[in-house]
């Protein structure tokens, strides 16, 4: 075999990888979709600027591959903790997230006390609204539930301003309250 063939076999290979990478990260995010956008919106991110095709070079191919191992590291970590903590229960590291704006690896006290009194506000309100399904019932719900929120927040030291615009933070608060509506 000679040295060029040796190299291209080589570039084909690491394309190959890539591109089948990007396949499972796809599946990764669509796995997420509905349920858990600041992870969503991780997976999404970490290789923005880059995307494998068949004639992308092999160093950009591996550039590819360097950041979505770093996007998957920090999944990895982020899943790690949530389970050994069980932050799972009630979606309290997933409201953390949410109050955050992105996907945590570390969670200090004071934002996981924000989280389960959301969570619980979450519950009474949803028990409160989600037993008649309309959507005056819901629009109240999600109003009265991010109203709620905003005043735990600012109680725990949790910023959700963008200089009174709508924050990145309350939009995934607010879908995810929609859908636990429609779920209840």
């Amino acid at each position: 075999m000679e040295y060029i063939e040796a190299k291209e076999l080589l570039e084909n290979s690491v394309r190959c990888v890539a591109m089948s990478m990007e396949q499972i990260r796809i599946r990764l995010i669509d796995h997420v979709v509905g349920r858990d956008e600041p992870m969503q919106d991780h997976l999404a991110s970490c290789t923005w600027a880059i995307q494998p095709y068949e004639w992308s070079s092999m160093e950009d191919c591996l550039k590819y591959l360097g950041h979505l191992y770093e996007g998957l590291k920090h999944a990895a970590e982020h899943d790690d903790v949530v389970n050994k903590q069980g932050l799972y229960v009630n979606d309290v590291a997933l409201i953390a997230d949410m109050l955050r704006g992105f996907t945590l690896s570390k969670y200090p006290d004071y934002l996981l006390d924000c989280a389960r009194d959301v969570s619980d506000v979450a519950q009474i309100l949803l028990r409160r609204y989600a037993c008649e399904k309309t959507e005056e019932n819901r629009k109240e719900c999600v109003t009265l539930f991010l109203s709620d929120v905003k005043e735990i927040a600012e109680d725990h030291g949790v910023n959700l301003n963008n200089d009174g615009k709508f924050s990145l933070p309350l939009a995934y608060l607010h879908d995810w309250m929609c859908r636990e509506f429609d779920e209840f």
